[in-house]
């Protein structure tokens, strides 16, 4: 019997945009979509082995676009019926992202790889986060002002949370059977390596 070599792990999206992230402005959802597409361009050239250039290039077309991203947000914020304390927390986070994006850049430099993730990790669960809290809660303002509906941020979060949780076990079973059929394999050689008895 001939084994047949594992197929290549295929890469998945580390962020699946959907319509959960959807806020309902064009402008925020548009260039949140930008955001999420280098995101996963970041984890396709960190699984597939991209040159340092790359990776350093991708990094910094990230924290490029974050900032011009931010600086259209905040327009977005001055022109909101939000209060002012929910004005300055929103700035708040836009500043210590500021602050770990540059910290993270660091460790790009220093490090290319190690750096790539640890800029990947902190982006996924940083722009699903913000997206899920502070910006539904400036796009709901914006709405409501405009008198378009009524807040959905807690609903979004338990649904995008419900999601998440979907799509690990989806991977853990996927890992699992992976998992048994390269044990079962393993046996095969096992017993077809013994001698005849």
């Amino acid at each position: 019997m001939s084994l047949q070599p594992a197929p290549p792990l295929a890469y998945q999206d580390v962020f699946v945009w959907g319509p959960l992230y959807e806020t309902g402005l064009p402008l925020m959802d548009t260039q949140h979509r930008m955001l999420v597409d280098l995101i996963n361009q970041l984890g396709r050239y960190r699984v597939e082995g991209a040159d340092e250039a790359a990776l350093i290039n991708c990094c910094w077309s990230l924290r490029q676009y974050a900032f011009y991203h931010f600086s259209c947000e905040e327009q977005l914020l001055e022109a909101s019926p939000l209060s002012e304390d929910h004005k300055a927390s929103h700035l708040r986070r836009h500043g210590e992202f500021a602050q770990a994006i540059e910290g993270l850049s660091e460790q790009v430099r220093a490090d290319v790889g190690q750096g790539a993730d640890a800029l990947l990790g902190f982006l996924v669960r940083w722009l699903a986060l913000h997206i899920l809290t502070e910006d539904m809660a400036l796009a709901e303002s914006l709405q409501l002002e405009s008198s378009e509906g009524a807040p959905r941020s807690q609903g979004v979060l338990i649904e995008a949370v419900g999601q998440l949780f979907d799509r690990l076990v989806s991977q853990r079973r996927w890992l699992t059977e992976r998992y048994q059929q390269l044990a079962s394999q393993q046996q095969q050689r096992g017993l077809s390596s013994q001698p005849p008895g």
